[in-house]
């Protein structure tokens, strides 16, 4: 278990780091003066200075850091990041969305060639942990109302009474055929834990038996070494879209309606680690695929236009275009100091909140 705790947040570590060298590859490659690039967040451990930029591990271990000169406040003398043209300021905030972006699409590409990814297969075949995944829930159907997304793993489905393990869609269709008036129970896997999700009976045509859902049989099949990039380039780009969009649907939901989805909770650093140190647990590949599935979602939340993320600062250097002069930096800084203490300050609730799940 220690081992799969340390390999957890190893792994977010590195995700952070790799995001902060994308940032830091692309400010050398325009010349803009980096001032320090560290490891974990400050103060110091040890550092070292080399060609002018200090490079250093300090004592918190979570996250890493780019300090590029100019770029948070305005220098009196000396080459500062605000001194280059706009569109080498927006490549260089967009850096660690794509270095993140790029790692994503690299973990599923080693996944595909090595271990295989998820494909649909049918009953008769053979394959790597074949198991039941719902592949789409219909908008507004008996289904998305009790709370299944798409992704959940199927593994147990009941009715009056009775209830049986499922892995063959087969199965799933003669079950539901036969209780096809009645509430249907279905216990299902995401995110690592079991949550069971009660469907009201059908009362719609005989022949939607399945209440709004499909459920396709996959498996992992491995690719060869010459289609696992094209591969996990196709699945990181799935992703990418698919995520904001059940992100939308889900808050569309709680706030539009009030309506709260069963097996959804947002989970902080501790949630994440949890998660992950689970899925270490039950396989080197899951936990790359998770990493991976993490790197995606990092690289859309930077992408939002909030200030002290990079979407943000991206919003900030472009008003500061149009209106014809950059925004007053000890301003800018202020904004973006606002917003980072409130992000820190809602992800210490969650991780209370989490902690207090583990220990009760």
């Amino acid at each position: 278990m220690l081992i799969s705790v340390l390999i957890a947040v190893v792994s977010l570590i590195i995700l952070f780091i790799v995001h902060e060298l994308g940032h830091f590859i692309l400010a050398r490659l325009f010349g803009m003066p980096v001032e320090e690039f560290g490891i974990g967040l400050p103060p110091r451990l040890i550092s070292k200075k080399i060609k002018g930029i200090v490079y250093s591990i300090n004592w918190i271990p979570f996250g890493a850091f780019v300090s590029i000169r100019g770029e948070d406040e305005k220098k009196e003398s000396g080459p500062s990041f605000k001194d280059h043209p706009l569109w080498q300021r927006i490549i260089v905030f967009l850096g660690g969305v794509v270095a993140t972006w790029i790692a994503a699409a690299i973990l599923y590409s080693l996944i595909a060639g090595i271990w295989g990814l998820p494909a649909q297969i049918n009953d008769d075949t053979e394959a790597f942990s074949a198991e039941l995944r719902i592949t789409r829930v219909k908008e507004g159907s008996l289904a998305e109302e009790a709370g299944l997304v798409m992704g959940d793993k199927v593994i147990k489905i009941g009715s009056v009474g009775t209830s049986t393990k499922v892995n063959k869609i087969e199965d799933v269709d003669a079950f539901l055929k036969e209780y096809n008036q009645d509430p249907v129970e279905l216990m299902v896997l995401r995110s690592g834990q079991e949550t069971s999700f009660s469907v009201p009976a059908n009362n719609e045509t005989a022949t939607n038996t399945y209440r709004g859902i499909e459920i396709a049989r996959v498996g992992y099949v491995p690719f060869s070494w010459w289609e696992a990039p094209q591969v996990g380039l196709s699945v990181a780009a799935n992703q990418t879209i698919e995520i904001p969009k059940q992100l939308s649907k889900i808050a569309y939901r709680y706030f539009a309606k009030g309506e709260k989805t069963p097996g959804v909770k947002f989970v902080g650093p501790v949630g994440v680690g949890e998660t992950l140190s689970y899925a270490a647990e039950v396989g080197f590949n899951y936990l790359l695929q998770f990493v991976a599935l993490i790197a995606i979602y990092l690289s859309i939340f930077n992408l939002l236009p909030l200030p002290a993320l990079d979407g943000g600062k991206i919003l900030l250097a472009i008003i500061g275009a149009i209106r014809g002069h950059e925004i007053n930096p000890q301003t800018e800084n202020a904004i973006n100091n606002i917003f980072f203490f409130a992000i820190l300050a809602l992800l210490f609730l969650v991780t209370i909140k989490d902690i207090i799940r583990l220990v009760t």
